[in-house]
């Protein structure tokens, strides 16, 4: 009987070797990292009534005066003539500019201050050559971080007060909006999501993951809190250096950021305190059923750490 007993005995060992060095809260099967379960309801969305709608082929003429139409948020502008390209820009609705190349449904664009990018075809039309262009606006200067004891500006203290402020305020899919953080913004209306899509908002504030982290890191710049602008997705966090660099996760300081990527979308959400390989207190945009929050959670070992540069 007891010889009988050991192969039983033996595959019992070996089972509990395979589950053991990856159970518990490591993200890691057979050492592949698996995929944040949370990120699946924020999916990093961009823009749904954008460039993720029914694909077809559109026409405009190569050196023609075009304006952004047909999109409610804004439209993303690339480095390359499809969504797997980085976002350079966004650019809101009734923006020109002039086509200056085509790729499929995809057109280069020329702005204004020499600036060039891709964008889908559906969401471009011709303006009318009888309607004189507008002036093109001044691109606006990245600030530069200042002290703000108390305030909302630029530096460590600054960021985790802005997060504070915009604490309780709707998730977005898509959006990014907040009353301006020092006129009572919790005596402002919150906005409400009831579902993860663009069209499960109600109300004119609330944002997605990388819109909060955008607005609270004020990047590209100082733009007013409540203009609805979106510019970066967790891909720009995950693998650009826009406005920001890329640091070890061990060396993460409070308003630093930490961001996941994966095939099925990402998330991103503002460090303030903790161990920065586990259980840490964070300011993030968690999704539809929390919105805004300020809570305790395991950052699992797919993220990896960010920091605005200047800060």
């Amino acid at each position: 009987m007891k010889q009988a007993a050991r192969p039983l005995l033996l595959l019992v060992v070996s089972l509990s070797f395979l589950v053991g060095p990856w159970a518990g809260c490591t993200a890691q099967v057979g050492g592949v990292t698996q995929e944040d379960p949370e990120a699946t309801e924020f999916g990093d969305p961009e823009y749904p009534e954008g460039e993720y709608s029914t694909f077809t082929t559109y026409n405009l003429p190569i050196g023609a005066q075009v304006k952004v139409c047909k999109v409610n948020v804004g439209l993303n502008n690339r480095s390359g003539p499809g969504t797997n390209y980085m976002v350079l820009r966004v650019l809101s609705s009734g923006t020109q500019a002039q086509t200056i190349q085509k790729s499929g449904s995809w057109y280069k664009l020329d702005l204004a201050g020499g600036n060039t990018g891709w964008s889908y075809g559906k969401y471009l039309c011709v303006v009318d050559s009888s309607s004189p262009a507008p002036a093109p606006a001044p691109a606006p200067a990245e600030p530069t971080p200042s002290p703000s004891p108390g305030g909302f500006g630029l530096d460590r203290d600054g960021i985790i007060n802005t997060c504070k402020a915009f604490v309780g305020f709707s998730y977005w899919w898509g959006g990014a909006a907040f009353p301006d953080p020092w006129n009572n913004p919790q005596g402002k209306p919150k906005g409400k999501c009831t579902s993860a899509s663009y069209s499960g908002h109600s109300g004119s504030y609330g944002s997605d993951c990388s819109g909060f982290v955008s607005k609270v890191w004020q990047i590209p710049s100082a733009l007013p809190f409540s203009k609805n602008l979106h510019p970066y997705s967790t891909y720009n966090y995950y693998n650009g250096t826009n406005h920001w660099s890329h640091i070890s996760r061990g060396s993460a300081q409070r308003a630093d950021a930490m961001v996941y990527r994966g095939s099925s979308g990402g998330h991103v959400l503002i460090y303030e305190k903790g161990d920065p390989w586990g259980s840490a207190w964070t300011y993030e945009a968690r999704g539809c059923s929390w919105g805004v929050v300020h809570n305790l959670r395991t950052i699992s070992s797919s993220y990896r750490a960010r920091r605005r540069n200047g800060v």
